[in-house]
């Protein structure tokens, strides 16, 4: 949102008193609600992306069973690049994870657990497959493609799970803010009614806090419909 730079001044009581000002410094302004709102975006693309990418290793693996040689390695660079592609999402996530304040330190130690296996995946264990297949290895090919499928669907669930905790985590924070602004508005209301007609100040203070009563039993309606529910397959949706 922006930086505030500041200086503080000291005055001693000596005579007559002297004055000083310390180094500048500087703090940062920054919006932590849509910073969590911009990580949790990314968390949903990152299980998107994984769960193409375990279907497209399935493909893979029945290339390899076929052993559909030209097909398997006109498809190669784009499986490449959708692993590549993988592992920088879930890094990102990672580090938005890391930065932001109201994330679930233990979700956001999985997340970067999980970066790390699948960048080491992409970097090893991908191109011990696509070489199986250019060696005509075909069942050592499907049986790599095999693993990567399910290493890929593995770190999808993963994430699914771990969003379920962070959205109930949201879900009991913005469940407390509600509390606290509402006892605050009643406190108000109460001392409104013993004292006749409310000054300017004490309206608008009124009305700042039914607006901001307002804003968090939206963003309160937002978490609830976001809270995922689990399929018997391990897969989410959302509560509606």
């Amino acid at each position: 949102l922006g930086r505030v730079e500041f200086q503080i001044k000291a005055v001693d009581n000596g005579s007559p008193p002297r004055a000083g000002l310390s180094a500048k410094a500087v703090v940062e302004i920054v919006d932590l609600e849509a910073g969590h709102a911009e990580m949790e975006r990314g968390w949903l693309k990152a299980e998107e992306k994984l769960a193409a990418l375990a279907a497209r290793e399935q493909k893979a693996k029945a290339l390899s069973k076929a052993e559909s040689a030209a097909e398997h390695e006109s498809g190669a660079p784009a499986l490449s690049q959708d692993w590549r592609e993988a592992a920088e999402g879930l890094e990102r996530l990672a580090r938005a994870m890391s930065e932001d304040a109201y994330a679930n330190p233990g979700v956001a130690e999985q997340a970067q657990a999980i970066a790390k296996e699948m960048r080491e995946a992409e970097k090893r264990d991908l191109p011990a497959a696509l070489e199986a297949a250019r060696a005509g290895r075909w069942d050592e090919a499907s049986q790599r493609h095999d693993r990567l499928s399910k290493r890929a669907e593995g770190a999808r669930k993963a994430l699914a799970e771990g969003r379920k905790l962070q959205g109930m985590q949201d879900f009991y924070t913005k469940a407390g803010r509600m509390s606290q602004t509402g006892a605050s508005l009643e406190a108000a209301l109460e001392g409104l009614s013993r004292g006749g007609k409310p000054s300017p100040e004490d309206a608008a203070r009124l009305k700042g806090a039914l607006e901001k009563l307002r804003r968090e039993m939206e963003a309160f309606q937002k978490t609830l419909e976001g809270l995922p529910s689990a399929d018997a397959d391990g897969s989410t949706k959302k509560q509606v």
